[in-house]
């Protein structure tokens, strides 16, 4: 793809992420941590207070929807959405998406739809998706194509904080195409391809 080596600055580390050099053309940016953000492309900020957006470097780059373009996956472990606390969630950033900021300084609250494609969101409170930087990318199926794969060690799908993964093949990721704003509960099993579970309570 058409990416160069990211920095990745967090300020602070529960809040936002500055990817600098995030760029068409490969333009870098290094942006030094405790230094003036002089120079970058975007901040995504988190979209609420302890959402904790990337904390234990909860993110990744690898083409998930198959266009042979990077996109951006960034964790929340802290989210609260569906009225469920911590549960957390993963948003994904298309690069068709990324690529239409060519400006420097663009700030992204991600409390707002149309700045993310796909917004996954932990099964129930306290999973803490996808905590410890739980977050991969990488071909799982065989199929040429890179796939995506979280975990919320917390999960309680076979006994109390068993654990479970999730896998998201790249053929169901790009069925949303370009679109954005899509909010996809882990409880619902149409919007994952597999679930592995710990074997059993405190795994």
């Amino acid at each position: 793809g058409w990416y160069r080596p990211i920095q990745e600055f967090i300020v602070p580390w529960q809040a936002r992420m500055v990817a600098a050099a995030i760029s068409p053309l490969g333009i870098s940016s290094r942006v030094t941590p405790g230094s003036a953000l002089s120079a970058f492309y975007m901040i995504k900020d988190g979209a609420a207070s302890e959402h904790y957006l990337t904390y234990v470097g909860a993110q990744r780059i690898g083409d998930v929807n198959g266009d042979g373009k990077g996109d951006l996956v960034l964790g929340a472990r802290g989210a609260d959405y569906n009225s469920n606390t911590d549960s957390g969630s993963a948003y994904v950033f298309f690069s068709t998406l990324i690529d239409n900021y060519s400006s420097t300084g663009n700030t992204l609250v991600l409390s707002t739809s149309t700045n993310y494609n796909i917004r996954y969101d932990g099964a129930a409170g306290s999973d803490f998706l996808p905590d410890d930087g739980g977050i991969e990318v990488g071909d799982v199926n065989g199929d040429g194509r890179d796939d995506l794969v979280m975990g919320a060690y917390r999960a309680d799908n076979n006994g109390s904080e068993s654990g479970s993964v999730w896998v998201m093949y790249s053929t169901l990721i790009d069925d949303v195409g370009a679109t954005t704003g899509n909010d996809k509960i882990l409880s619902t099993a149409s919007n994952y391809s597999l679930r592995y579970d710990g074997a059993a309570a405190d795994d």
